[in-house]
């Protein structure tokens, strides 16, 4: 019954906007959203659903990083708009959980869905998928705003590759000595180097310019492969604290990244 309302409600909507545009060329436009924001959310769903019956990260991972791709190239071409996705996520994306439980269930015997979980999955996805395609669409918003006014300067290759590989290697060398240092699984003497890593990383980033997307993703990257190789060593006894720790700085040096992209575009602004 609440899926058939749901379907009611779409094709309500769909109906609604086609009969108030005279010329129904805005109506066109509007179906067209709504049929790629549809095709888009059966996309993250699919990726959710597979992260809940394969927890591993490596097949709902590469799903997850389809979705972000495609999503973003159809938001950068206009495709779609935000409006559109949190709509068809909140009637779409329900339905279609609740359909790949039934099928699942069938399907990986071995990981069957409890009927407590399944209640949540439907709401779970919502807040979840919605979240990712909000920080999508402000990613795509922020990479615009920072390229307002912005003039490329042709270097010569040799001297970006040189660029590129000095942050490889800085990223490379806080990696490791992060690691070194979270041994000692002491939060406070772990937070007093990192606190100079910040310090290092904005005169890092003021001598050398490059993309806060390569930042972000060389980042991610190396201290990924250091997790993987050094938490090989790590006793369980001490991997709760080591784990909060990595955790921080695998998303606050990130956060770190943009908050510098932002303040350097405003004080360049000023000028």
């Amino acid at each position: 019954m609440v899926l058939l309302l749901l379907l009611l409600l779409l094709f309500s909507f769909i109906m609604y906007c086609y009969i108030q545009d005279t010329k129904k060329k805005i109506g066109k436009r509007i179906i067209r959203y709504l049929l790629v924001s549809s095709i888009l959310q059966i996309i993250w769903t699919t990726a959710y659903m597979l992260s809940e019956y394969l927890p591993k990260f490596t097949i709902s991972g590469i799903v997850y990083i389809i979705a972000f791709s495609i999503t973003g190239l159809a938001m950068f071409k206009g495709l779609t708009k935000l409006g559109y996705l949190i709509f068809t996520n909140i009637v779409i994306s329900p339905i279609l959980s609740l359909i790949w439980i039934r099928i699942g269930d069938a399907t990986f015997v071995s990981c069957t869905m409890n009927s407590l979980r399944a209640v949540f999955i439907p709401i779970a996805i919502i807040v979840i998928n919605g979240s990712c395609q909000i920080s999508l669409f402000l990613f795509i918003k922020l990479q615009n705003w920072l390229s307002l006014g912005k003039q490329k300067e042709k270097q010569p290759l040799k001297k970006t590759v040189i660029k590129y590989i000095k942050v490889l290697c800085f990223q490379l060398l806080l990696s490791m000595v992060l690691e070194v240092i979270l041994i000692s699984n002491n939060m406070f003497l772990s937070c007093l180097p990192i606190v100079f890593f910040l310090g290092a990383i904005f005169i890092f980033r003021k001598k050398i310019s490059v993309s806060y997307i390569f930042w972000i993703i060389s980042w991610l990257f190396i201290d990924n492969t250091a997790i993987f190789l050094g938490g090989k060593s790590i006793s369980s006894f001490h991997m709760l604290v080591r784990q909060q720790l990595e955790t921080n700085c695998m998303i606050g040096f990130p956060i770190y990244h943009i908050l510098l992209t932002i303040y350097f575009k405003l004080k360049g602004n000023k000028k």
